[in-house]
């Protein structure tokens, strides 16, 4: 809270541990103390982290520094253990902006990713981004950007590839007509029919491999077209 509150700063980095292990407060006592319930103690650490940030809060309202001050509140992963319903939330992270001179609150429930928070801060440090319309779209262009470079990644790496799928595929062809061609010889090898089953396992896979990327390109293509759609609504 002292740094925090120091306007010779201009910008400030704090890890805080809490709510993360180990348990180490107990909100009734308002005392530190090791706990090994895992659903107490981590709601206790939970409550700890919103005491510190209230303490930063406050030191910053003292310092008359918190309304001209842009603050970003996440975390590197969401709850791991959820031991409150038994949930896997581990994929939502929170996430709370609050830009200088905010006082309306803006909730976003698209999907994003805090990765996109460092080109965000590079933005509101150079003065591009100065309203939460300007975060959301900041965000939202992220995932676009992102999934273009991704695009253009795989249209680099998909003729090379197209050109080995299209080998294995007329190996496969060669060797399961010399396999079903062959004539019969006079001795039993238990190896052949597992290389057989093997060959025909490996068709399959291939196959489910291909269902499995058009089903990944439909996906993507309807996703980004809803987020290209959210975006434009949002500029209007």
């Amino acid at each position: 809270s002292t740094v925090a509150a120091d306007p010779e700063y201009q910008f400030v980095f704090a890890h805080i541990n809490v709510p993360h292990k180990p348990f180490i407060y107990d909100a009734e006592s308002g005392s530190y103390t090791v706990s090994r319930h895992l659903k107490n103690g981590y709601f206790n650490n939970l409550r700890l982290a919103d005491r510190i940030m209230m303490k930063i809060q406050t030191a910053m309202n003292k310092a008359e520094l918190w309304d001209k001050t842009n603050v970003i509140i996440t975390s590197d992963h969401g709850w791991r253990k959820n031991t409150f319903d038994g949930v896997d939330d581990s994929w939502h992270v929170p996430l709370i902006i609050k830009l200088e001179g905010q006082n309306q609150q803006v909730v976003l429930s698209d999907q994003i990713e805090t990765v996109g928070l460092r080109k965000l801060v590079h933005s509101i440090f150079e003065g591009n981004i100065k309203t939460p319309k300007g975060i959301i779209q900041a965000l939202i262009l992220h995932i676009l950007d992102r999934t273009d470079c991704q695009k253009k990644h795989l249209k680099h790496k998909t003729k090379n590839e197209s050109i080995r799928e299209r080998l294995r595929t007329i190996v496969l062809s060669i060797t399961v007509v010399f396999v079903m061609t062959s004539p019969a010889q006079a001795y039993f090898d238990a190896g052949s029919g597992t290389f057989l089953l093997q060959m025909l396992a490996a068709v399959a896979v291939g196959a489910m491999f291909y269902f499995r990327r058009a089903g990944n390109f439909l996906i993507n293509f309807f996703r980004i077209k809803g987020l290209k759609n959210k975006a434009a609504q949002k500029d209007d």
